[in-house]
This record gives structure tokens, C-alpha cells and sequence, in this order.
């Protein structure tokens, strides 16, 4: 099955079941068997993807995998709408998924329980045991698309990346060096430092590594510093907040269930307040740094107008007062 082909069918294929729950009911049989024909298309589609498959949105353009999907008739132009509606920007179907999963993420779509909203989505799907479904806030924009690290429109492939670049990151993250490196390293390099499916698994091997035994925590804070470094604007801190948001929710979707690692779960997510935190803090210093410049070229208009009152007048006084105040002179 081709790609492209691949996920259109993919689309009208939830199109159809979204269809077909309005017309008899979600729980319907015949609800029921088109959603386990779409899981066996879907399952064979991740297979030869080899990836995950990512559902998303940005405004009103529908992407599977970054690939735009055409809405040509009037049943899919529907589903987009009722997506949109579910206050989602995108959702990742990952490789494994089982066809009670791939239910779950049908009825959603279905409003069968009346699920809306991002947070609420994913505390659904962890109450469900949905590990293979990852519901994110950001649209795909957002998510996938820092036109400073790929090209507009398309979807990075960590697996097309040369084996000596993931090699380096790994070093270089480890090092504590992946900031320095980003100022003058490639695209390949880039992509691997801000993409949240590899940056999940690499975290999750050097936790798993006899031979590293790194914490978590200290995993997540590496990735962090060069994330938080490089925030100047407010789309960056959207960016990487969204970045670093998605490596933990990857990075839970495998422990929380696990009683084993139920300890590195609550560390995680104490780490990640703390991150988001530290995250928030750049960019308030960023935009209290814009705004400063801003204030101060505004102090020096407002001198030199002072300077042309006439010094005895009572306005002059008054508005000097006011300035005063304002901490303006």
C-alpha cells in the first residue's frame, strides 16, 4: 500500500465509522466490524510505514504524517470538522497498537463517552490503557514543523538519518555540548535534536543502559538546557515546550502501568514541572528583555519632548511627577 494512498484511505476510512456511529449508534455491529476492518488496514499501513502515524491538524489543513489530505467530499470535510471540534491538534497511533486500542481512539472520535479537550483525551486514554495513543495539544505545525530545523510541510524520518549523526547527538547530549553543536552542526543534526520520538527512545536507553545507569532526571534536564537555551521567541518556547512534552508523555506511556517503574514515573513528571517551569521563566526573560529595549527607546522620546516644555509650566511639573512614579526618569 502506498503511502499517500495509504493515508487517505486511512482518513476516510474514520470518516466512515464517524459516519456510520451517527446513523445507528458507536456500539452498533456494524459500527463495530468497519472499525475492525479499519484497524487491519491501519495495522498494515504502520507496517510498511514503519513508523508511527500521526494525525493531525493545522487551521483548517487535515495531515497524516505530514502528507496534506485532500477533503473531496462531503463525509470527510465532516470528520475534519468534528476533529477540529474535539479541541485536539494531533494524535499519534504508534506501531503495536491493538485493535481494542485502535476501539478506544474510534470512540473518541465518536464522542461515544463526550471526551473533549487535550487533557482530558489523555487521562481517557491512560484510564483506558492506551499506551499506543498520544494525544498532543499542539497542531501539527507546531509539532513537526520548526521551519528552522525541516522543510515546510515535511516529516522527519529519524531512520533516513545517517547512523554518524545519531552517534554524535548521543555523545554530544551525554556531554552536556548539544547547544554548542546546534550552532553550527546540519539539518540531520537538528532534526535528531528536536525530534520527540527519537529523543524518547534515546532517553529511555540510557535509563534502561547497565553500562550508563544515567537518572532520568538527569536525562531530561540534559535535553532541557539546549531546549531552553535556544528560546527567543515566544513560537520557540511553543515549540519546545511541545518537544519536551511529548518525549515524557512517550516516556510514561511505558511506565506508568509498570510497578516496576512506577518510582521513575512520579520523578519524571516532577522533573518535567520543574522543566516547564525553568521553560516558562526563558521566556518571560525574553520578552522582558524585548520589552525592556522598548521601554527604554520610549524613556528617551519622552525626555527629549520634556525638554521642549517650558521648564515652570504646570503641565511640565505634572507629567514629570507622573514619570517619576512610573520610574520612567
Amino acid at each position: 500500500m502506498k503511502a499517500t494512498k495509504g493515508y487517505t484511505r486511512l482518513v476516510r476510512n474514520l470518516a466512515q465509522i464517524l459516519s456510520l456511529s451517527k446513523l445507528y449508534s458507536p456500539d452498533h455491529p456494524i459500527v463495530m466490524s468497519k472499525i475492525a476492518d479499519a484497524y487491519k488496514e491501519t495495522a498494515a499501513l504502520m507496517e510498511a510505514a514503519k513508523n508511527s502515524l500521526v494525525i493531525a491538524r493545522s487551521a483548517d489543513i487535515f495531515f497524516v504524517n505530514g502528507e496534506k489530505i485532500d477533503a473531496d467530499d462531503k463525509m470527510v470535510v465532516k470528520f475534519i470538522e468534528d476533529f477540529i471540534e474535539l479541541q485536539l491538534g494531533s494524535v499519534e497511533l504508534d506501531p503495536g497498537i491493538t485493535e481494542r486500542e485502535f476501539g478506544v481512539f474510534a470512540g473518541i472520535l465518536c464522542r461515544k463517552d463526550g471526551i473533549i479537550g487535550t487533557d482530558a483525551i489523555k487521562k481517557f486514554l491512560t484510564d483506558q490503557k492506551a499506551a499506543h495513543i498520544i494525544a498532543h495539544a499542539a497542531s501539527f505545525k507546531l509539532v513537526r514543523d520548526d521551519e528552522n530545523i525541516i522543510k515546510k510541510g515535511s516529516f522527519v524520518k529519524i531512520a533516513d538519518l545517517p547512523p554518524q549523526v545519531l552517534e554524535k547527538f548521543s555523545k554530544d547530549l551525554t556531554g552536556g555540548s548539544v547547544g554548542e553543536a546546534l550552532k553550527k552542526e546540519d539539518s540531520d543534526y537538528k532534526a535528531a535534536a528536536h525530534d520527540p520520538v527519537f529523543l524518547a527512545g534515546l532517553a529511555a536507553d540510557f535509563v534502561g543502559s547497565r553500562e550508563a545507569a544515567h537518572d532520568p532526571e538527569k536525562i531530561l534536564w540534559l535535553l532541557a538546557d539546549y531546549l531552553i537555551e535556544e528560546v527567543s521567541t515566544a513560537r520557540e518556547e511553543e515549540i519546545n515546550q511541545k518537544i519536551l512534552e511529548n518525549v515524557k508523555e512517550k516516556l510514561l506511556s511505558g511506565w506508568r502501568d509498570n510497578p516496576e517503574k512506577r518510582g521513575l514515573a512520579e520523578n519524571v513528571e516532577k522533573t518535567y514541572t520543574a522543566i516547564n517551569a525553568a521553560l516558562q521563566l526563558k521566556g518571560l526573560l525574553a520578552l522582558y528583555k524585548k520589552h525592556k529595549k522598548e521601554l527604554e527607546t520610549t524613556s528617551r522620546k519622552i525626555k527629549g519632548m520634556i525638554e521642549k516644555l517650558p521648564a515652570d509650566s504646570r503641565l511640565c511639573s505634572k507629567i514629570r511627577q507622573d514619570l517619576v512614579k512610573l520610574g520612567a526618569i
